[in-house]
């Protein structure tokens, strides 16, 4: 109600031999008589990703494995930011503000077990990440070895992030974020058209051969809806660049 995301279980639905379960995976399931799973939070992840969870889809049933973002961070109600895998293109998954996209994973590399544009998910002694896809269903899914409690989730700005908890100080650790901040050409389109972009340059945006910067600049906001996925680049004033073909007069 209101934009909040509510569950209701029916009575006429269910037996009276129904039962509630809280998993230590975090995910909330209720069984039957027969004990079989008849529904889990799991399966309806709002802005975190928890080891266990898949995110993807299935054909078969047309469930989506989604994570949104919240609306702030007192605020649970839906957000403007979507992470979510496009089954067009399946091997990869994308963040969306509508139809706009803000920033993609990059292609999922099965030898080297990383997404092409996560270099984080590269298989370690703490983390395992997969991607399965077959005719009915395409998914990433991750775990955690040892005791680690981790998560993953979708901050309001739009920010993938993962943390691990810290017994000591009691606190979540930043394992990565996507996109990085300090990393501005990890934006998809952050430069504007006939542009390149580089993480090594001081501008970041510089026009392609042949072209040359147009007489107006356009503030960020036009191509990326004014994603500001932290808070250097909240304060930050970002103008995308404009190029248009370089035109030489010939004289007659």
């Amino acid at each position: 109600m209101d934009g909040r995301i509510t569950y209701r279980v029916s009575e006429n639905s269910l037996s009276q031999n129904t039962s509630a379960i809280l998993l230590d995976s975090g995910n909330l399931i209720l069984r039957n008589e027969k004990l079989d799973i008849v529904w889990q939070s799991f399966d309806y992840p709002s802005n975190t990703f928890l080891p266990g969870m898949k995110l993807g889809y299935n054909l078969r049933t047309g469930k989506v494995w989604s994570l949104t973002s919240w609306k702030n961070s007192d605020d649970p109600s839906l957000g403007t930011a979507e992470l979510k895998m496009d089954p067009n293109q399946p091997n990869e998954y994308f963040i969306m503000r509508g139809s706009q996209m803000l920033w993609r994973s990059g292609v999922w590399l099965q030898r080297e077990r990383i997404f092409a544009m996560i270099p984080e998910t590269r298989l370690d002694h703490i983390f395992n990440y997969d991607f399965y896809s077959d005719e009915n269903e395409t998914y990433f899914i991750y775990s955690v070895t040892h005791s680690t409690v981790s998560r993953q989730f979708l901050d309001t700005s739009g920010q993938f992030i993962h943390t691990n908890w810290i017994d000591g100080p009691l606190a979540w650790f930043l394992v990565w974020s996507q996109p990085r901040a300090s990393l501005v050409c990890d934006y998809y389109a952050y430069c504007g058209s006939f542009t390149s972009c580089s993480n090594h340059r001081k501008t970041y945006c510089q026009c392609l051969q042949g072209f040359r910067p147009s007489n107006s600049l356009k503030p960020l906001q036009s191509s990326s809806g004014g994603f500001r996925p932290s808070n250097s680049l909240k304060s930050a004033t970002i103008i995308q660049w404009v190029c248009e073909k370089n035109i030489i007069a010939v004289r007659g």
